[in-house]
């Protein structure tokens, strides 16, 4: 599709990706005890959906899964919010 509107030549630009999932109001004193480690919580169980963001714009929705050990986003929907 990109090719069609003449914007292939934009396919090697890096972008980085955010997947936002909400989290508790923390205190200084809170953040400032945080170690490599540390858990903080969210208000978004596992198999809920979270907002993805390319810079700041909404590019879709993924989800919170687990691949060979390690928490992965799996995008459920793209082109804005789901």
């Amino acid at each position: 599709m990109a090719e069609e509107n003449g914007l292939a030549h934009f396919g090697d630009i890096p972008l980085e990706i955010e997947a936002v999932a909400p989290g508790p109001a923390l205190r200084v004193s809170d953040l400032m005890n945080l170690r490599p480690g540390s858990l903080i919580t969210t208000s978004r169980a596992a198999g809920e959906t979270l907002d993805l963001f390319a810079g700041e714009a909404s590019i879709g929705a993924g989800e919170l899964a687990e691949s060979g050990g390690r928490a992965i986003v799996r995008m459920v929907a793209f082109g804005g919010k789901s």
